[in-house]
């Protein structure tokens, strides 16, 4: 997940990253998100999970939050967006707050290693959008630090879940173990809302 800056005005800068992932010119005074490319950005309402599209973009990589928008937010200082692809959107929602990082209880180590939730940082967002999304950010983090995650299901009318993390190095079992059952907290919480 990508963060970028919110105006108390409702300014939002995309990130770099983001505006190339969207293909986005750097040449026009102001440009359209084509409703028919790959992605098209998304603005998450907290008040009723409902999503707006975002159409125009200037050549700056910044739109402006709609006022009924900005007002569900409660937008009233700068702060963080966060950009996350949910393909075929870019979800564009209020960052949540940092918050202690479970996992490694803030200490940016678990068994004298990083923590790959928080990667170190001993910090990591509450996800407005929800337990899913906190589980994939987790599980992007994970994978840099040699994880492999399997999700399993079972099929049939409903979906269960089962997470499993693998270590590619040789790493402590209690390590794993913590990481995995932190993943899986995630799953089932994000489950049972759904």
């Amino acid at each position: 997940m990508l963060y970028g800056s919110i105006s108390s005005a409702g300014l939002i800068t995309i990130p770099k990253q983001v505006r190339n992932y969207l293909n986005l010119p750097t040449d026009g005074g102001i440009i359209a998100v084509e409703t028919g490319g790959k992605y098209q950005i998304k603005i998450y309402n907290p008040l009723d999970n409902s999503m707006s599209f975002i159409r125009k973009v200037t050549k700056n990589g910044q739109f402006k939050l709609p006022a009924p928008l900005k007002e569900a937010w409660g937008l009233t200082e700068k702060g963080e967006v966060s950009f996350f692809i949910q393909d075929p959107f870019i979800v564009v929602a209020l960052a949540g707050p940092k918050i202690q990082c479970a996992p490694c209880a803030g200490a940016g180590l678990i068994y004298g290693l990083t923590c790959p939730i928080c990667e170190g940082e001993g910090k990591t967002r509450k996800s407005p959008l929800g337990p899913l999304i906190e589980f994939a950010e987790a599980t992007r983090h994970a994978t840099k630090y040699g994880m492999s995650i399997a999700k399993i299901d079972f099929g049939g009318e409903t979906t269960s879940y089962d997470v499993s993390v693998d270590f590619e190095n040789n790493t402590p079992m209690g390590y794993r173990d913590v990481v995995e059952n932190y993943l899986k907290q995630l799953v089932e919480t994000s489950s049972a809302t759904s």
